[in-house]
């Protein structure tokens, strides 16, 4: 009896089937009997006995839940519709399995007598009687298990969950675990480690029972590795292998386990989990067949060697994790995380949480990998994974690992406080400001420190003299006495040194007594502990003739000497070491001075990288038609050819089919997309994509607004790189390379030979889709020469052109991919991999494209910067924080950049502040390096004190007050713009200003109203509106696709 929602009833029969994978309804009868239904979430193919898929398609519809009733047996089912004339019901495997029903063969009965059905389905019953049966016809059967504790819609999956027995042998896969071993190593074989007699029960047991399932069996292998065991958790004894001189001699296998703290920024926010626990783990898969051997291990019972991955290998959890994480790779931080065994399925919409279960089911089945029933959970909304607790509300740490802080003891000292504290330090991600809440714990670990130390180091050398207090009458203190009667016009005559005693690599006597002053601050301890490897002489410390420096102080200093000076000359680190080591001595010079030097600033600004380019290359994507992505580009500077001076060139990245288009000049973006439409529009229609470099015209508001409005995407390449759009550039190359052949010798009729050039270029066979661009759009060969006879063959329909122009299509995109992959591996030979880069690291870039901006380009820096890193484009290209100043587009690729290594010695020094001057704040000036005119106005390129070049900036010079400076400037380059009447024109009360200044020994000064004149460059005007569809021809370029 079936019983609908709406309270009808109708008797009909059903046929027991369990052989059926389902619970299915005729399709025709619940039409007839207006059954209600709903779409199937995922569709499901049904296969009949012989094999083949049922006439009525997948199986897409199913039934509400109705009321099916035998006797005094009710229970609701949801049915799946399909084609059956034979029956209108048929009961198959899931509800077997549910109500596991009794069959007697001989009175042809089947009873509903099982515990299930006595809990569920005769609950209403006062009484329950266990005859319960109904006739039915024979049918053929077999054994079928329940497995307990796994939900009723996942029972179709029930091969995933086998009960425990002798585990089977699996096969063989490309993830087998290799065990490389190292040139010239064997493995090694070690002693056997005694047993007690309970292990040896144990240990003969697991031989018996791994040895009769073929996972051990006995070996010869010269290798041997020692057993012994570790005690579980339920006090049961596991069986563990030494393979420490294995796995000294394996080469290791990198590949990564996930990250935790990954693992659960990828589930936050989900609502449903399900936990899987694969059983086997690692025996789930083969060694490597030809390195069984390798795997021998000796026990008193004889000697073994797996056939299965043993636990123990150093690569075993590296290849685990690559073979679990290929099965699962387009679902993986989608629908589920994995940690080696254990998988964690997660939904943050519970509707869809079944459906993602059971695709990670059906892929373990797949793949012949088995779970734990008793370890895995089904649907909940909290579970705990990894040692937290995971829940919709949050992530939490496991309580069970929370309460070993909450039952630790108090601290009694320095030592245990640390330990408390190292073991807190773990949970501070979840523990909010956990900083001010130890700050008391922390407080305490404090050393008193009542006087600076520089003050203790003056207080230890004044105490080793006696001092003495006497008056002086100022008649005999003549030394102080003649500094109160300098007379004021006296002006000392000017010193000239030959060579500044700060360009002498040598030991001065003021870093001598620095030294010695930095010999009181070591303690009694440190000097016991150098004694065997120093000897003191006039005062000072020696090893081996060289003056030891005792701390980081005096130390940095002579780094500066022997590598920042004019005579040391900034030289590599080889040469640092060999400098300093004729002169000084510490502990760990070697390692500091590796460090100092790659950390200066100035290396890395002017030294030329000896390393392969950064960043491997990312092929453009191949597109799935013609003429759906093309690159345009321009040859310009041609020699005039009937009037025309550039060459527009636009190919299609699929068919590779060119058009030279020849123009008088260089268009503009208006114009640009004028013959845009004549040229290319009109034989192709519209791309997808336009590829192109950053000229003005692509990065124009009129074209932005062109292509926005015709739905093309325009992919720009990224600042100074014209791999980008390499496929246009390398046929500019050859397009050249043509009429060079052919030109004249004023080379005036180039212009003849361009149709005739683009002709010879599509009818060329292409490297990269391995034949022609003519016959990749149009599926034939066109006829080139007129004297040879043409083919006489019949017509072909246009089904047969159809067909032959996709399969044609096929094999070219076939062909593309092949070659984009060979184009990647020879050029990645080149290459190396891009530094990981993260948001806010800072790089230095290089200086080969930027515009440069002094008079002179042989000694700029090579780098300028550091820069911050704003975004990370893609895996080789980031956006920088460029200055203000700096004109230019600020995403570049990884070649053009240098990671940044922090200066542990702070040699970079902040920014100089303004000097006020009769109350106006200055800048100082360091140099003038270039002068043009501007608007009919003088202006001064400034070099700012203490500022980068990357600061310099252009000047009016009527605010610059450098006299001394731009009359030197004009002394070195007389034919520069400068002031009319030979000399510069500045205001007479900032030249006095700034001769006393040079005079004095310092820097010319500028106002601070020439440092506020930096401004960012306009991209906008207020008063007006973005010039978009100006002009008649750029308007009608938008008209005819139905824009005004």
């Amino acid at each position: 009896m079936l019983q609908f929602p709406d309270g009808r009833q109708e008797k009909t029969m059903a046929l027991l089937d369990c052989g059926a994978s389902g619970i299915y309804m005729h399709k025709t009868w619940a039409t007839t009997q207006q059954v209600p239904t709903q779409p199937k979430e995922i569709p499901e193919q049904v296969h009949t006995v012989d094999g083949s898929l049922i006439s009525s398609g997948p199986v897409d519809t199913t039934t509400l839940m109705l009321s099916i009733q035998i006797g005094n047996h009710q229970k609701h089912i949801s049915f799946d519709l399909i084609t059956s004339p034979n029956h209108t019901i048929i009961l198959g495997i899931p509800w077997f399995i549910r109500h596991n029903p009794y069959v007697n063969w001989v009175t042809r009965t089947v009873s509903l007598s099982s515990q299930f059905c006595h809990e569920h389905c005769f609950a209403s019953d006062k009484y329950w009687s266990p005859k319960r049966a109904i006739i039915t016809e024979g049918t053929t059967s077999y054994s079928i298990n329940t497995v307990q504790g796994v939900p009723e819609h996942y029972l179709e999956f029930q091969a995933v969950f086998p009960k425990p027995s002798r585990p089977a042998l699996p096969p063989h896969r490309d993830y087998d675990c290799a065990i490389p071993l190292e040139p010239g190593t064997i493995v090694p074989f070690g002693r056997m480690y005694s047993l007690t007699e309970p292990e040896k029960e144990v240990l003969k047991e697991y031989l018996e029972e791994n040895v009769q399932s073929g996972l051990i069996v006995p070996s010869s292998s010269p290798a041997g590795a020692p057993l012994f065991f570790v005690p579980k958790k339920t006090k049961d004894l596991r069986p563990c292998l030494d393979f420490r001189g294995l796995n000294k001699i394996t080469n290791k296998d990198r590949y990564p386990l996930p990250l935790i703290r990954d693992i659960l920024e990828a589930v936050r926010g989900a609502q449903r989990f399900t936990k899987l626990d694969l059983r086997g783990a690692y025996h789930l898969l083969r060694i490597k067949e030809g390195d069984e051997w390798k795997t021998a291990f000796r026990t008193p019972f004889g000697h073994f060697e797996y056939k299965v991955m043993p636990f123990g290998l150093t690569n075993a959890p590296a290849i685990f994790q690559r073979f679990i994480d290929s099965v699962f790779s387009d679902l993986l931080n989608q629908t589920v995380v994995i940690y080696l065994d254990d998988i964690l399925i997660y939904s943050r919409n519970p509707e869809l949480h079944s459906s993602h279960v059971k695709q990670v089911l059906q892929r373990l089945r797949a793949h012949q990998l088995f779970c734990k029933p008793e370890k895995c959970e089904f649907d909940k909304t909290e579970v705990k994974y990894l040692g937290y607790h995971l829940s919709p509300t949050g992530i939490s740490m496991d309580q069970e690992k929370v309460q070993a802080i909450l039952d630790w003891p108090s601290p009694s000292s320095i030592k245990e406080t640390q330990c408390f504290l190292g073991l807190a330090n773990f949970y501070r991600q979840f523990i909010l400001v956990f900083a001010k809440q130890t700050s008391h714990i922390t407080h305490t670990l404090k050393k008193e420190n009542l006087t600076k130390g520089r003050q203790a180091r003056w207080a230890f050398f004044f105490s080793q003299y006696d001092f003495y207090i006497t008056y002086i009458p100022g008649s005999q203190n003549i030394l102080a006495d003649a500094l109160s009667r300098r007379y004021p016009n006296c002006t000392p005559s000017p010193s000239q040194y030959l060579l500044e005693p700060s360009k002498i690599i040598g030991v001065a006597q003021s870093f001598l007594e620095e030294v010695q002053l930095e010999y009181s601050s070591l303690s009694d301890h440190e000097v016991e502990k150098l004694r065997p490897l120093l000897h003191k002489r006039q005062g000072y410390y020696y090893y081996r003739n060289l003056l030891f420096l005792p701390t980081n102080r005096v130390r940095e200093k002579a780094l500066q000497m022997c590598h920042d000076s004019p005579v040391a000359g900034h030289r590599g680190i080889k040469a640092t070491q060999e400098l300093l080591s004729r002169y000084f001595w510490w502990p760990t010079w070697k390692l500091d001075v590796e460090r100092y030097v790659q950390a200066c600033p100035i290396c890395a600004q002017v030294k030329i990288p000896r390393t392969r380019p950064a960043g491997l290359l990312q092929p453009l994507p191949v597109p799935p038609a013609p003429w759906h992505t093309i690159s345009i580009d321009f040859m310009c500077s041609l020699p005039p050819s009937a009037g025309n001076r550039v060459i527009m060139v636009t190919v299609d990245s699929f068919t590779k089919m060119a058009h030279f288009t020849a123009l008088k000049k260089l268009p503009t973006s208006q114009e640009l997309s004028q013959i845009f439409i004549d040229h290319i529009f009109r034989l192709h229609g519209l791309p997808h994509t336009i590829v192109s470099d950053r000229g003005y015209q692509y990065i124009s508001r009129f074209w932005r607004y062109f292509c926005k409005t015709l739905n093309i995407n325009r992919a720009l390449s990224s600042g100074f790189h014209s791999q980008t759009n390499g496929q246009t550039e390398r046929l500019n190359q050859g397009l050249e390379q043509y009429l060079r052949c052919f030109c004249n010798s004023t080379q005036s009729n180039w212009n003849t030979y361009l149709p005739i050039a683009e002709f010879s270029y599509n009818n060329t066979v292409h490297s990269a889709s391995k034949v022609t661009p003519f016959f990749c759009s149009y599926g034939f060969h066109p006829t080139s020469f007129p004297t040879f006879p043409r083919s006489t063959s019949p017509l072909p329909s246009i089904t047969y052109l159809s067909k032959r122009l996709l399969q044609i299509h096929r094999l070219i995109r076939s062909n593309l991919l092949h070659t984009k992959r060979y184009m990647k591996k020879v050029a990645d030979k080149k290459r190396r991999t891009t530094p990981d880069y993260h948001l806010q690291d800072k790089v230095w870039l290089s200086s080969k494209f930027l515009p440069s901006r002094l008079s002179q380009n042989k000694f700029t820096p090579r780098y300028y910067g550091p820069f911050r890193i704003l975004q990370l484009i893609n895996p080789v290209t980031v956006r920088l924080h460029l200055p203000h100043t700096w004109k230019i587009h600020p995403v570049f690729h990884d070649s053009q950049l240098k990671p940044y290594v922090p200066d542990p010695y702070s040699r970079q020094f902040p920014c100089p502040p303004p000097v006020l001057v009769d109350d106006v704040p200055e800048y100082e000036v360091q140099e003038i390096c270039d002068s043009r005119l501007f608007h009919k106005r003088l202006q001064y390129l400034i070099h700012w004190k203490g500022y980068p070049l990357s600061e310099c900036s252009w000047e009016d010079a009527s605010s610059v007050h450098a006299p001394l400076l731009i009359q030197r400037f004009h002394r070195l380059f007389p034919l520069k713009p400068g002031p009319s009447g030979g000399g510069p024109t500045v205001a007479p009360r900032g030249a006095a200003r700034a001769e006393c200044s040079a005079q004095a020994g310092h820097s010319a000064r500028a106002t601070h109203r020439v440092f506020k004149t930096r401004r960012a460059p306009s991209l906008s005007c207020t008063s007006r509106g973005p010039r978009m569809g100006m002009g008649p021809r750029s308007a009608f370029s938008l008209r005819i696709f139905g824009v005004s």
